[in-house]
């Protein structure tokens, strides 16, 4: 079977699997697989279906997403959250607005957190990386955008890599490098018309987002600010592909030692 998309999926929560694969069987007209990342047994009704496949894995968010990209054969790749689910024809929506294109344009889609409408997540301007603090940095590209949903081509992530899961640990700010060196490397980005997918929204250390908290805040986004602060180290470009590999089996924030 040729799969026009992969879609991976970094997984805890099982249970919103199957609502996500429903919204993604009504995003995308396209042959599409699904990867789910997870230590975890798929639900049963998903596990009889020869187009969603697990990759058993315990690492950290960034490094089983990483794992699942290397697995992926669509020719193009995107990624969700397993507590959210995609709009109503948001893929198709989305490749429509790479007709014509080469294999080097993005769509960098927007995205709405939890039943709470922020009218600034619909403007444009709202995806770029200098509008907030968390992410600004003295070199980073004019205009580097955010890719936290999109589509991008598996072609231009075999040559980048992929994300960098060794200096990152959750996808947030791995997110974020990837998406600046994919604007170093030249690519277009294609800010989405409409929101692309809608996840849940857990602030500070409520529900299950406490180690994705404690790391983002205190070991990945100094990580980030010491890269893209630096006019050296700011200039990496591409990543090694298995780069999972060097990172810890078993994510102890999440899973203990």
């Amino acid at each position: 079977m040729s799969y026009k998309l992969s879609v991976l999926v970094p997984s805890i929560r099982t249970h919103g699997l199957k609502p996500l694969y429903d919204s993604i069987v009504n995003a995308c007209s396209e042959p599409f697989e699904m990867l789910v990342a997870s230590p975890y047994d798929l639900p049963e009704e998903l596990s009889k279906l020869d187009n969603v496949k697990l990759v058993r894995t315990w690492r950290s968010p960034l490094a089983a997403q990483q794992e699942a990209l290397t697995h992926a054969t669509g020719e193009y790749i995107s990624w969700c959250a397993d507590d959210g689910i995609c709009t109503l024809g948001s893929y198709d929506k989305a490749f429509k607005l790479l007709e014509g294109k080469d294999y080097k344009a993005i769509v960098t889609g927007k995205y709405q957190e939890g039943d709470r409408k922020d009218d600034n997540m619909e403007q444009d301007k709202y995806y770029i990386l200098n509008n907030h603090y968390g992410s600004q940095a003295l070199f980073l590209p004019k205009d580097s955008y955010m890719l936290n949903c999109g589509i991008v081509s598996r072609k231009i992530l075999l040559e980048l890599g992929g994300w960098d899961s060794y200096s990152f640990h959750v996808c947030p700010v791995g997110y974020n490098d990837l998406a600046i060196r994919l604007k170093k490397y030249e690519c277009e980005f294609i800010i989405s018309k409409e929101i692309m997918f809608i996840c849940s929204h857990e602030p500070g250390e409520t529900g299950t987002h406490g180690p994705i908290h404690r790391i983002q805040v205190f070991r990945d986004e100094p990580m980030y600010k010491e890269i893209y602060n630096h006019p050296y180290f700011s200039k990496r470009l591409s990543v090694d592909i298995n780069n999972f590999e060097r990172t810890a089996v078993k994510w102890e924030p999440r899973f203990g030692s």
